[in-house]
């Protein structure tokens, strides 16, 4: 069996798994749609409390279809491979694992794309819908291009970050810290609360220098014809480098993690 096959039955196991847990979907839909519709309701008693019908060039209802949006992207780009490392290292498998014939890392890579790829294609689509019934929404060819871009560098740099997270648990056994710290961090650097562009130019400038835009802000600018192409290019810029450098970063730091990788849990 090629490896290519080895990867692809992989893909359609976990895709299958994820499927057969209809209740989850379920709750996961209702879990984005109400924490887009907190967002919402934040910005509703902002907006009626400012009496401006616009704030940093969104008015309300491109503000409410941004939040719609921002979820929708998430679900692209959101990698929950530190889960997955969690759960072996629980269960005592990840010896396992690294010992079988294809690539630990990869089998995890291709678990989470697939769990990505049906989240997406059930979840996304309710926000998108959402959001095009408050504001109009047309993408020519080139801008789906870019925004295709931003999300592949979005899902790569999220995958990095959270295998490092997942690697945590080799020495520390428990990453529920580590995730509650990252999630944190996203919500705010990836937009999740506000818009980049809303913030003291100082703040932006900085955030838009982290790995975390093309996670959740800039696709959504993009689609919203809030990012000029300046900003696309620069955030794109920024998302490949940081990609390059925690994928390095990650190379050599998982040849000293392996060293010390015991079965925990039997």
């Amino acid at each position: 069996m090629s490896a290519f096959e080895t990867y692809a039955g992989v893909f359609r196991i976990s895709a299958k798994n994820l499927l057969y847990y209809k209740a989850d979907f379920i709750l996961n839909m209702l879990f984005s749609i109400g924490s887009a519709l907190v967002m919402v309701f934040v910005w509703m008693a902002i907006f009626a409390g400012s009496g401006q019908s616009s704030i940093g060039g969104f008015n309300a209802e491109s503000m409410y279809a941004y939040f719609f949006l921002f979820s929708a992207i998430m679900t692209f780009t959101n990698s929950r491979i530190f889960n997955y490392m969690q759960g072996d290292i629980d269960e005592g498998t990840i010896t396992l694992a690294m010992i079988r014939p294809y690539n630990y890392v990869i089998q995890l890579l291709t678990v989470s794309l697939s769990n990505i790829m049906v989240s997406s294609a059930i979840l996304s689509v309710p926000m998108i819908a959402i959001a095009t019934l408050l504001v109009p929404i047309s993408v020519n060819m080139y801008t789906a291009a870019l925004l295709i871009s931003s999300i592949a560098i979005g899902f790569t740099v999220s995958s990095i970050i959270s295998f490092l997270i997942g690697t945590v648990a080799i020495f520390t056994t428990n990453i529920y810290g580590f995730r509650y710290v990252y999630w944190t961090l996203f919500s705010i650097a990836a937009g999740g609360t506000v818009p980049l562009s809303l913030f003291p130019q100082s703040i932006s400038n900085f955030l838009y220098a982290l790995p975390f835009q093309n996670m959740g802000y800039l696709p959504v600018a993009m689609i919203l014809g809030k990012a000029s192409m300046a900003q696309v290019t620069n955030g794109l810029i920024v998302g490949v480098i940081w990609a390059i450098g925690l994928a390095v970063f990650a190379f050599f730091w998982w040849k000293k993690a392996k060293r010390h990788i015991t079965s925990v849990g039997g």
